[in-house]
């Protein structure tokens, strides 16, 4: 008999990295509990799900019978793979949040819908939604790893927009894969089982008695205040490189940005910016529509989709830490221009600036 399908699509900071990292190191014990997470997909994320279905939907667009060397290799691995279950498992688990961000039209999710079904008996469709301003804050750190500059409430974003229109992406899905296959939790501590992810999920899909394996903090985890600034600082020196190529990193220059992020989540872990209270509130008040349509039509046992708390906001926007950010756009400078001998000692003292030394705490209270 084939197993059924659990697929994850996020969203996107709901706790994704945190899921499939736990789930990629727990196989074992997942096989165990007759549930399987696959390999050929993607190690922990199944980014493959969402190339695949993109492919596979522009295929048909164009008609062209014969799919790509590489989609070819991938549909073959996943068929074995499957093929070879262990005889006990009747569950088998995928998550790929950019099933939910980059497959935008109904061709593309019936592509994906297309291409799982035969391997299953059916298909659950999973993914968490937070409120919409926190999801936004939460975003905030991400985008400044991605060398943007960006708001912390956006300010190019509508009612519709897909990454915070819930609604509109749960209709799409459900459009295809049915209402029924459609299974949403809501990304908040209070709710989730205990306070936890991973458990929450799999105690959704009937799997709650695996004991999964130990593994580390998100890597994904969001920046503190110190650290945003100095990353905003640095990332004065590249906002434009998308208009001028000149301004794009070189390959030492993404070394040493790599090296940089690395660096950062760990040395400030403290509270990051936050928007002023009247913005998050703003900013929610957009989606209050397309939330109660959800609500109605998919989580008709909850009074509220979301609560009603900002008090967690200041009543004025966080502004970032000025000398910081100074040595952001110091070190950025030093990054692209200066040689190795002379940036180790400017270094040094941008460090010393900042308020950051190697080793133990600095005056301020962070540690390196």
């Amino acid at each position: 008999m084939r197993p059924r399908l659990v697929l994850h699509i996020g969203t996107a900071k709901t706790g994704t990295t945190a899921l499939q990292r736990a789930l990629s190191a727990s196989r074992d014990a997942l096989v165990a509990a007759g549930c399987y997470y696959p390999e050929s997909a993607g190690n922990e994320n199944h980014f493959e799900l969402a190339i695949h279905a993109a492919v596979l939907a522009k295929m048909e667009k164009n008609r062209q019978a014969e799919p790509p060397p590489s989609r070819a290799t991938f549909q073959a691995a996943f068929a074995d793979e499957i093929a070879a279950l262990p005889p006990n498992v009747h569950t088998v688990i995928m998550s790929n949040e950019h099933c939910q961000t980059r497959l935008k039209t109904a061709a593309q999710i019936s592509a994906l819908h297309d291409f799982l079904a035969p391997y299953f008996s059916g298909i659950t469709v999973s993914l968490y939604i937070r409120r919409q301003d926190r999801r936004a804050v939460s975003a905030y750190s991400t985008r400044l790893k991605s060398l943007l500059q960006p708001d912390l409430i956006p300010r190019d974003v509508d009612s519709e927009s897909p990454l915070y229109n819930y609604y509109n992406s749960v209709t799409q899905w459900a459009a295809v894969f049915g209402r029924d296959a459609i299974q949403i939790g809501i990304y908040d501590r209070k709710e989730l089982f205990h306070n936890d992810i991973t458990l929450d999920f799999l105690n959704r899909i009937g799997c709650g008695s695996i004991r999964l394996a130990d593994i580390q903090a998100d890597e994904n985890q969001s920046l503190g205040l110190k650290a945003q600034s100095f990353l905003a600082g640095y990332n004065t020196k590249f906002d434009n490189a998308d208009e001028d190529p000149g301004q794009q990193l070189d390959r030492r220059s993404t070394r040493i940005r790599k090296r940089l992020l690395a660096r950062l989540a760990p040395l400030d872990t403290g509270a990051g910016r936050l928007p002023a209270r009247r913005d998050a509130e703003v900013f929610c008040a957009m989606f209050a529509d397309s939330n109660a349509k959800l609500l109605a039509e998919f989580l008709p046992g909850r009074t509220s989709l979301f609560d009603s708390d900002f008090s967690a906001y200041p009543l004025e926007e966080v502004p970032y830490d000025p000398a910081m950010f100074a040595v952001g756009e110091a070190f950025a400078e030093l990054s692209r221009h200066s040689d190795k001998a002379a940036a180790i000692g400017d270094i040094a003292r941008l460090r010393k600036k900042g308020g950051i030394n190697r080793g133990g705490k600095n005056r301020r209270g962070l540690t390196d």
